[in-house]
């Protein structure tokens, strides 16, 4: 966001940082990340299952309004949609492109993970082919 007037431009955070670069400061010896403080100062509470995005994707930036509330999906998808993200497309994507977010899959017992969507499409032609076929190995 460098063609904004001063006004709405990034407000970087100066003071400490993540190794990822996010803003962070200590309120009664809690650790936050700033852009989490600053959204919960101005709107309460962070909704559960909720996460705060930068508009801008500057990490370091708390200005109200270049942050907005999502889905860990929603984020996952515009990092994604900006191209910021096309190492992490296999992480948060199945191969058919659905989301892999706790709705979306499980994890199997070996930890690999199983697209609910994809799993429920590969039953339904199972079905479809042993209704036509009939059962096999009679």
């Amino acid at each position: 966001m460098t063609d904004l007037p001063n006004y709405d431009r990034c407000r970087e955070w100066m003071g400490a940082r993540t190794k990822n670069g996010y803003g962070q400061r200590m309120v009664h010896r809690r650790a936050w990340l700033v852009h989490r403080w600053v959204w919960t100062q101005i709107h309460g509470p962070i909704p559960e299952r909720m996460v705060v995005m930068h508009r801008c994707d500057n990490r370091a930036c708390y200005r109200l309004s270049h942050l907005q509330l999502g889905t860990i999906a929603d984020n996952q998808a515009d990092m994604v949609a900006k191209g910021r993200s096309t190492s992490l497309l296999n992480q948060y994507y199945c191969h058919n492109g659905h989301v892999l977010d706790d709705v979306g899959m499980y994890h199997q017992r070996n930890g690999k993970r199983t697209c609910k969507a994809c799993a429920r499409q590969r039953d339904i032609r199972y079905l479809e082919r042993r209704r036509r076929d009939g059962p096999t190995g009679v």
